[in-house]
């Protein structure tokens, strides 16, 4: 079963993992929506599911590297 988050879980999952964020910033997201992480609504509760919140960041990653001139051909 895939696990479920909470906003409040979302946001320690999204920070923890290298991508600092709080409750308020996920709802910023979802109210303008564009390159926000994924979310369900379960009756009037927003939920994340993690293994969506683990893709949505490693989209966002560039690399691997071996050296910092690396940094601008990617």
């Amino acid at each position: 079963m895939r696990k479920i988050l909470t906003r409040r879980e979302a946001a320690a999952f999204l920070t923890e993992h290298g991508w600092p964020c709080s409750v308020k910033t996920l709802e910023t997201y979802a109210s303008r929506g564009g390159d926000a992480p994924p979310y369900h609504k379960c009756g009037r509760r927003v939920v994340h599911f993690e293994d969506e919140l683990r893709a949505w960041l490693e989209a966002r990653m560039r690399g691997p590297f071996t050296s910092t001139s690396n940094y601008r051909s990617t």
